[in-house]
């Protein structure tokens, strides 16, 4: 609203300068007088345009080109933000993924050393028997010898 009243009362000044210039000066001086209050007026008009509502889209004019590139990078900046959060989330659960592994392989590997302790144990346990046998076999008379003398072919 407060634009259109200095639009309004710009267009009136206009109009007073240009018929004080005409009126006034008159001749080639006024006419240029006059011209100069126009484009002084035409300058008070671009400056007063109306301002842009950033939600609306930008109307399509070749002039625009920069704007509209602005757009492109602040989307670029935008999709680059959401990826990289994107990315951060997904490191997060590689992150806990790798310490729920490494949680289940200090527990397997704690299985694995619980379980070879007991098979040395067992396999000491049987070096044991196995060298008490062996000596109840050479304690033992020699097989051979005892057969040879229950043979009866041999007697005869």
């Amino acid at each position: 609203m407060r634009r259109n009243l200095l639009r309004a009362l710009g267009v009136f000044v206009t109009a007073a300068a240009v018929w004080a210039a005409l009126a006034l000066v008159g001749g080639t001086p006024g006419v240029l007088y006059a011209t100069g209050a126009v484009l002084l007026a035409a300058a008070l008009f671009v400056r007063l345009k109306p301002v842009r509502d950033e939600q609306k889209p930008l109307p399509v004019r070749p002039w625009n080109r920069k704007a509209r590139r602005i757009e492109e990078l602040e989307g670029q900046v935008a999709h680059a933000v959401s990826e990289l959060a994107e990315r951060t989330r997904t490191i997060d659960e590689f992150r806990q993924l790798v310490e729920r592994q490494e949680a289940e392989q200090r527990a397997i590997r704690t299985t694995l050393q619980t379980q070879l302790a007991a098979l040395a144990a067992r396999l000491r346990k049987h070096e044991v028997e196995l060298e008490s046998f062996e000596q109840q076999l050479e304690a033992a008379p020699l097989v051979a010898e005892l057969a040879a003398s229950w043979n009866v072919r041999t007697r005869a």
